[in-house]
């Protein structure tokens, strides 16, 4: 992630460091999709309990907590922000499921995916014990078919850890 905010912050104009830098916080921060960037300054929500998104459109509306470590950029961008205006999209620019693509083809340097920044969000939640059924709440799925894939890169937690989590998690 380091590289990739190097990468944001390396654009050359302040409009593409700006969108870098979201896309980065939305992606991995929250586990958006590309379809899902359409978003308006009055869709996020800052309070003491942290940032909310609210996502409006795409294939599940519902609302995302952003990850604690993405606060701090997100507030900054919104600084300046009308209530009316565009978080991460242009005025007048069509959401599409190519979007990031679109927007990454036309930066320089190596820039991120956002499909696989949004699988760095869910094994993010997954190493850290987040509920399952929270995390599909959270990332608008009905199903969790390819939960394998990501409990590759979740480390495993130890035999004693193991045996403690399974023998005292169900109650008689």
């Amino acid at each position: 992630m380091a590289e990739f905010m190097s990468w944001a912050n390396g654009q050359r104009t302040d409009l593409k460091r700006r969108k870098a830098r979201l896309m980065l916080a939305l992606c991995a921060g929250a586990g958006l999709r590309a379809g899902e960037l359409d978003l308006l300054r009055s869709d996020v929500t800052v309070d003491t309990h942290g940032i909310l998104l609210n996502i409006r459109s795409g294939e599940s509306p519902r609302q995302v907590p952003l990850l604690r470590q993405w606060e701090a950029l997100v507030t900054a961008e919104l600084a300046g922000l009308a209530p009316d205006a565009p978080l991460w999209m242009s005025d007048g620019q069509k959401k599409n499921k190519s979007l990031l693509n679109g927007f990454t083809d036309k930066t320089t340097g190596k820039s991120p995916n956002g499909t696989r920044l949004r699988a760095t969000w869910i094994v993010t939640h997954l190493a850290a014990g987040t509920p399952i059924k929270e995390l599909m709440r959270a990332a608008g799925m009905a199903q969790f078919n390819n939960l394998h894939h990501y409990l590759e890169y979740v480390g495993d937690v130890g035999e004693l850890a193991y045996r403690s989590e399974l023998r005292g998690s169900v109650d008689e």
